[in-house]
């Protein structure tokens, strides 16, 4: 019966989600897109415990590995593809750039091909609403996710690559490096703070690090002293931070990270 199944299927994402929490992990989910999995996904394409047990294998031991750099429920659809149809789940690894394109940009050829998914096309258009045509304008912005540190999506191409290894890249800041860092500069303890944002300055992540702190940290409610030692550590490890001096090929866009510590800094004061 679907309610038993669903029930099953919950029962052991559940337990496996509730001790990754118990040990500290932050999960990343998409509450909107999940409510489509339940109503859409599961009933089309979850028919027997044997799928669910396949999910669940993967599930269990590969997604503790990258708990903190994807999101939840990107995972569970591109694990439901990988037991449905791993030929299509090797094609989105092999053709990212494909999967990442905007809709007008898709080829004849590429075009016939996901044409001939229509199967899975529901999982295909959740897990790359590029590739739809009748996207609703408030989900294009939604999913207008270049380096969307907060939802980490499977189309983001920051992201993409943590969705098929069992560990995160060296170009890739882990979340929690990043939040060891964000503890560090939101104490009194300057050098503490430096010491660390410097040694990401030599592996040239104090960009990547200072977006994730501008996209993650400054909505949240942070006490006033902290933002006090925010401020003040910024503007102090500013001019110390050479990753920029590196970046001669860099577009006209790109913002050194001691302009992007000046910026942020700027934020805290307003």
């Amino acid at each position: 019966h679907r309610l038993t199944l669903n029930k099953l299927l919950f029962q052991k994402i559940d337990e496996i989600i509730e001790n990754l929490k118990k040990e500290g992990n932050q999960i990343f989910f998409d509450c909107v897109k999940w409510s489509i999995v339940i109503y859409e996904v599961l009933t089309k394409h979850i028919l027997t415990v044997r799928d669910i047990n396949s999910i669940i294998n993967i599930l269990s031991f590969e997604y503790p590995i990258v708990v903190e750099d994807v999101n939840f429920t990107d995972f569970f659809l591109l694990t439901l593809l990988r037991v449905k149809n791993n030929n299509l789940y090797e094609s989105i690894y092999e053709n990212k750039n494909k999967f990442l394109l905007d809709e007008k940009n898709i080829g004849d050829n590429f075009r016939t091909y996901l044409d001939e998914q229509k199967e899975f096309k529901n999982i295909l258009e959740l897990l790359f609403p590029n590739l739809r045509k009748d996207l609703h304008p408030q989900l294009a912005s939604k999913y207008d996710i270049a380096n969307d540190h907060k939802n980490k999506y499977l189309t983001d191409i920051y992201y993409f690559e943590n969705y098929f290894s069992l560990s995160i890249p060296q170009d890739k800041l882990s979340y929690k490096d990043f939040k060891e860092v964000e503890n560090s500069i939101l104490d009194a303890d300057f050098d503490n703070f430096k010491d660390k944002i410097l040694q990401l300055d030599e592996q040239r992540k104090s960009s990547l690090f200072l977006e994730m702190f501008e996209q993650n940290s400054l909505e949240k409610t942070i006490e006033q002293e902290n933002l006090e030692n925010a401020f003040y550590n910024l503007i102090n490890i500013s001019y110390q931070l050479e990753e920029g001096k590196f970046d001669k090929y860099m577009s006209w866009t790109y913002i050194n990270p001691a302009r992007k510590c000046e910026s942020i800094a700027f934020k805290i004061l307003k």
